[in-house]
Formats: C-alpha cells, sequence, structure tokens
C-alpha cells in the first residue's frame, strides 16, 4: 500500500483486505522518510520535495487511519500505533522540514 494514494484509493485497499481476512485488527503507521538540508537553502524547485514528504509523513498516515476506523469502530476494537522518530521530539541542525512533518 502507497500511503500517499488518494483516500479512495486506500479506502478501496482496506475494504479488499478486511473481506480477504475477515477483519483488521492492527494498523501499524511507521513510513516516513528525512531531507537533509538548511531550511534557507530550500528553493521552489526543492518544495515538490517538501510537500512529498509532509504525503508521506503526516497526511499518509492520516489518511491510512481514515481508511481503518470505520472498521475498527464498528468492531468496536482494533489496534492503531502510529509510530514516530525522536526528531518529532527534538529537532536536529539541517533537518527541519523532517522535525516539521
Amino acid at each position: 500500500m502507497d500511503v500517499t494514494s488518494p483516500l479512495d484509493e486506500l479506502t478501496r485497499v482496506v475494504e479488499e483486505a478486511h473481506s480477504l481476512h475477515g477483519g483488521i485488527d492492527f494498523l501499524i503507521n511507521d513510513a516516513g522518510y528525512c531531507q537533509v538540508g538548511g531550511l534557507e537553502k530550500l528553493t521552489y524547485d526543492s518544495l515538490p520535495h517538501s510537500h512529498a514528504r509532509f504525503a508521506t509523513n503526516v497526511f499518509g498516515p492520516l489518511n491510512v487511519t481514515r481508511a481503518i476506523l470505520p472498521y475498527t469502530r464498528a468492531r468496536r476494537s482494533g489496534v492503531i500505533a502510529n509510530f514516530s522518530s525522536i526528531g518529532a521530539w527534538r529537532g536536529t541542525p539541517a533537518v527541519g522540514i523532517y522535525a516539521a512533518s
């Protein structure tokens, strides 16, 4: 599953998995990647990479969770685990976009 897929595609994949396996017990959100470089070095041309990072690190897990929630709520059970990195707690030089995401 590509977490950057549109919500309707993610919903379709979740529906397929639910039908195939009879339910979904766990969702592990652990997608993410980093871009190294100072914020002042970002140019307009590099912005698509920053948007892609937010699509993977923020909106991807959000949308996968949105696709699965109807099933976990209907069953009144399930585990959704969101993993991050130390970058969420303490930013370091040259990874500002990653820390922001």
